[in-house]
């Protein structure tokens, strides 16, 4: 049987992810990609998290992203990620 981590750096993930085949990774905007906050106006999507999900699809790796914002929100979170 395979052992996979329960936790692992972000910074880990794409070293980890890179060799898997037909991996998808489904990431919510708040909390995960972004910390909570108590306006959701002032939430940031970090640079550094969105350079992590642009080489996670340099390597195949499919990422969606789901939330519960609009979409004009949404892509306005993730303007510096395509």
């Amino acid at each position: 049987m395979e052992s996979h981590p329960i936790y692992m750096q972000p910074n880990l993930l794409v070293d980890y992810l890179k060799h898997q085949k037909n991996c998808y990774l489904f990431l919510d905007i708040d909390g995960t990609l972004s910390d909570f906050t108590l306006n959701p106006k002032d939430s940031i999507v970090p640079y550094s998290t969105l350079s992590i999900l642009r080489e996670l699809q340099k390597h195949g790796i499919v990422v969606a992203i789901v939330t519960g914002r609009s979409l004009v929100e949404a892509r306005s979170l993730l303007a510096g990620y395509s």
